[in-house]
């Protein structure tokens, strides 16, 4: 009777051990997409900075354009360019 006690309690130990090496290996995996999602939400920090700039600098050559597009002639026949400022628009 002895002996298949032992072995239920070698084989529960065995099991007992394979749980711990598994939650272990959860937690490093974890800890490493938790990294790989903070080095995205940076990427995507920086990206949206240059997505802000690019749309300042579009916002900009369309009012530049709307000015082109707007001209009219001064009495001498010179060309006046009206370019929209930011409370004008």
């Amino acid at each position: 009777m002895a002996v298949p006690v032992i072995a239920a309690a070698i084989a529960g130990s065995g099991l007992a051990i394979t749980v711990i090496v598994l939650l272990v290996r959860g937690g490093f995996l974890l800890g490493r997409l938790v990294k790989q999602v903070d080095t995205q939400d940076a990427k995507i920090e920086v990206l949206d900075a240059k997505i802000d700039a690019l749309t300042a600098a579009v916002q900009q050559t369309n009012a530049i354009l709307v000015g082109l597009a707007n001209h009219t002639h001064d009495a001498d026949g010179h060309t006046v360019f009206t370019i929209p400022t930011a409370d004008r628009r």
